[in-house]
């Protein structure tokens, strides 16, 4: 789907609001989670695109405090060094999915060393640890778990951390960004009502039932199927927004 003019006006718009301000909710989206239909006109006139489902995160009773913890640039010498974000919300995230992929952001490329680690909350005992490949652009980064040799377990939550390098001589130099993801049995999608698979109709029904990291993966396929998509892209805008991940919203805007 390519975006009209119309659209893409509107697009730019939402960039503006943005850039001045970033509470939870700014990019306007309502609980509406079907496709607006277009006015009747005319015969003949031109009409807009359809336009895609507001997309609105429902997240589940909190029992714990806000619990997301953010990377903030520092220097090393005259060197500049990135921010880094996981994209998690600051509750507990939920998802259905054993190994689902999980997003993190960073304000610039480095080819520092990136590890990922993935650890049991409750018992502290780690499930994983890896190097990430070191990000050769700023953005949203993936990390599929898929890849690897390890389950989430029902009802278990789990910290993911990922980890910039700036010493290894030096740990406490770090710079570092830890969410908290825990599975649960359901609800599943109803594929037989998402009709052509579509990822962003998908996005809106996970992101209701409040299963956040499938919400953001949903979306994410649908950015990775068509990058330079305004649509899609200010679709995952919205949910990074909505849980107050501001500097990865407004990247995600203006690319």
């Amino acid at each position: 789907m390519k975006p009209d003019r119309h659209s893409t006006a509107a697009v730019w718009v939402l960039i503006g609001a943005l850039c001045m301000v970033c509470p939870g909710g700014a990019l306007g989206q309502t609980t509406e989670s079907r496709p607006t239909r277009p006015s009747e006109s005319a015969p003949g006139a031109a009409q807009p695109a359809p336009q895609p489902p507001s997309v609105v995160y429902k997240p589940p009773l909190r029992g714990a405090p806000a619990d997301r913890v953010g990377g903030g640039t520092r220097g090393i010498g005259s060197e500049e060094v990135p921010q880094v974000m996981v994209l998690a919300p600051d509750h507990p995230g939920l998802t259905t999915q054993p190994r689902p992929s999980l997003f993190w952001y960073i304000s610039m490329p480095t080819s520092r060393r990136v590890d990922f680690t993935l650890r049991d909350e409750m018992t502290g005992v780690t499930v994983l640890n890896t190097t990430l490949p070191s990000p050769q652009a700023a953005g949203i980064q993936r990390i599929d778990l898929s890849r690897f040799e390890v389950d989430l377990a029902v009802g278990k939550d789990y910290r993911w951390i990922v980890n910039v390098v700036l010493d290894p001589s030096r740990p406490s130099r770090d710079i570092f960004s830890a969410g908290i993801i825990r599975r649960t049995e359901g609800p599943k999608l109803p594929e037989d009502r998402i009709e052509g698979g579509d990822r962003i109709l998908a996005a809106a029904w996970y992101a209701g039932e409040g299963l956040w990291y499938d919400a953001l993966e949903a979306a994410g396929e649908a950015v990775d199927a068509a990058p330079s998509d305004k649509i899609y892209r200010s679709v995952r805008a919205s949910l990074l927004d909505q849980v107050g991940l501001c500097q990865a919203a407004r990247f995600e805007m203006a690319h």
